[in-house]
């Protein structure tokens, strides 16, 4: 009998800063231009977030900053100054690819 492996995802906020710092931790990153505050420093009045895929110990993080388009219904993402960007713990090209298509 094989064991089941359900994929989880959900955009977490900058104000659950436990669970964001968690899934850091368990990707092994240390790196401050993955942090809530660095994000922060070119927020204005935008949202800090973060899209979490993950399909048991394969984990997929990827922090932006949303910014509303004026004059529209659409949203930017960016990340701070160009840095951070998406980070992942697997090579497996299919979850990856999985992981992207969860996001998009």
């Amino acid at each position: 009998m094989g064991i089941s492996v359900v994929d989880t995802q959900n955009v977490i906020s900058a104000h659950d800063e436990k669970l964001w710092n968690d899934v850091l931790s368990s990707l092994n990153i240390d790196d401050v231009y993955f942090r809530i505050p660095y994000l922060a420093l070119d927020q204005a009045m935008d949202e800090i977030e973060a899209f979490h895929f993950q399909r048991g110990e394969e984990v997929f993080f990827l922090p932006y900053i949303k910014k509303w388009i004026p004059h529209s219904e659409y949203w930017d993402f960016e990340c701070p100054y160009g840095y951070s960007g998406p980070l992942a713990n697997s090579n497996d090209q299919s979850f990856l690819q999985d992981a992207w298509n969860q996001f998009c």
